[in-house]
């Protein structure tokens, strides 16, 4: 019978939790054998921070994989204090340059390599096919297969230009679904010729060109049964079968759409099972991230010991890890030098502003007078919660207000001057019906802003860069 430390070793050897805090506790010290580590905002409050947590990683658990859930744009950790200063894909994909798309993930990767992080959860390679899609929206390069599949290939070789491993995000394609997956289910209807044509082609784009991983959403196919993609052996399948030889990343186990049906413990067993190679437990801000490890280590053990799974299972996995470790190291012996903090940031910020001011110089990104003058007020009417971008497409309108001279209000019966919008929200309709002199910033993707507005500035996105540019617009 096989002894307790070696399943725990090869149970560790597939698991990819997070932690608290920006010293490693112990706990995560002590886990022999760890596949990898992912970070989140409240890791990495700075850059330097940031790099110190990477490297007391590293000096503990030596060949660790440090990750990032990092998009740029309205999703991101690494400057998650700040703002991300990438206007992020949908901007990228309103241009429509590759080269520049390109540009902008090897910024991202610069930035990951400077602070020490091996794998970017990203690109978004979604295809966005619904304008009321809650979750995925600006994260997608846009609507078109072929474009968000070149988009998607272009910013994953940026990013593994610069010694960073890429992930294509969500297989098998999450962009024509109505719900979050954050907090239920979603249900992705579509015929076999559909799901090929549209969502799928990016993906194979992606395998193609020598994505380095991919993470499975939590979804459910027609045609495929009841069992989500990501605990879903046919599906995860389907992406070997296209010829994916790299390694399957979980969604985060903890989102609402596994919480009940089958419920955390469960879904990590079932997502080895099924063919994932690292499974993310997820963000442990202000959860227990010990116990969440434990639940996850202690229920891979309990399988392997009552016989659902094997040792060689895990192994199999182990090796995909181990073989990404060595081509990481392979991407980093093309750079010359790691960049310091201090040029990566520089660089994305230049690339940034090109990217943002470019798609707001579009015909279609602005309408009607737009120019506010200052001393007004600034309502932020964006009333979804966004539980991917977290806090970090907050700060827009605090930076649209600073750049303009307006004053934020929270009162709802307040005249804005100019009011933030990301969803279709009744109340703004009625708004603007009511004042149609009102300037409206569109922080989601173009076929969701509000038909009533007669000012509109199609901003691409909240981050950093998406704001400066739209104020830019806005300045009398």
């Amino acid at each position: 019978m096989t002894d307790l430390d070696t399943i725990r070793r090869a149970v560790n050897g597939v698991l990819m939790p997070g932690f608290n805090g920006t010293t490693v506790p112990d706990w995560l010290a002590n886990t022999e054998g760890l596949a990898s580590v992912l970070l989140f905002g409240h890791n990495t409050p700075d850059a330097a921070v940031t790099a110190a947590v990477t490297a007391e990683l590293n000096a503990i658990i030596p060949g660790v994989i440090i990750a990032a859930d990092e998009e740029g744009g309205d999703v991101t950790r690494i400057q998650a204090a700040t703002g991300s200063l990438l206007p992020g894909a949908c901007a990228l994909g309103a241009v429509g340059e590759t080269e520049l798309t390109g540009a902008a993930g090897r910024s991202l990767g610069d930035l990951l390599r400077a602070v020490g992080v091996d794998l970017a959860i990203s690109p978004v390679i979604d295809v966005a096919s619904r304008d009321d899609n809650p979750v995925i929206g600006v994260r997608s390069f846009g609507a078109d297969p072929a474009a968000v599949g070149a988009h998607g290939v272009a910013f994953a070789q940026g990013i593994q230009a610069a010694g960073v491993a890429a992930c294509a995000k969500h297989f098998p394609g999450h962009g024509d679904t109505g719900t979050d997956s954050h907090v239920d289910l979603p249900i992705l209807e579509v015929t076999p010729d559909l799901l090929r044509e549209r969502d799928l082609a990016p993906f194979q784009q992606a395998f193609d060109a020598g994505v380095e991983t991919i993470m499975v959403g939590h979804l459910r196919v027609a045609g495929y049964g009841d069992t989500p993609a990501s605990l879903n052996g046919e599906l995860i399948g389907l992406a070997r079968a296209m010829g994916f030889t790299g390694v399957v990343i979980s969604d985060a186990l903890d989102m609402g759409a596994l919480a009940v049906d089958p419920g955390f413990e469960e879904a990590c067993v079932q997502a080895i099972l099924a063919g994932s190679d690292l499974l993310c437990l997820g963000n442990t801000a202000k959860r227990d991230d010990e116990e969440m490890y434990h639940l996850a280590a202690g229920a891979l053990i309990g399988a392997v010991q009552d016989g659902r799974l094997t040792l060689d299972r895990l192994a199999e996995s182990a090796a995909r890890v181990t073989a990404l470790r060595d081509r990481i190291l392979g991407l980093r012996r093309t750079r010359a030098a790691v960049p310091t903090i201090e040029r990566a940031n520089a660089a994305m910020a230049q690339v940034g502003r090109d990217v943002a001011t470019r798609a707001l110089a579009l015909p279609q990104s602005v309408r009607g007078r737009v120019a506010v003058q200052p001393g007004g007020l600034l309502a932020d009417l964006r009333h979804t919660v966004d539980f991917a971008a977290g806090n970090s497409a907050a700060r827009l309108p605090g930076i649209l207000a600073d750049r303009l001279g307006l004053t934020l209000t929270r009162d709802p019966e307040a005249v804005p001057a100019l009011v933030v919008t990301r969803a279709p929200n009744p109340a703004v309709a009625e708004l603007l019906t009511a004042h149609p002199e009102i300037v409206v910033v569109h922080t989601g993707v173009p076929g969701s802003a509000p038909r009533e507005a007669r000012n509109l500035v199609q901003a691409y996105g909240g981050g950093v860069a998406n704001a400066e540019a739209a104020a830019a617009v806005c300045k009398p």
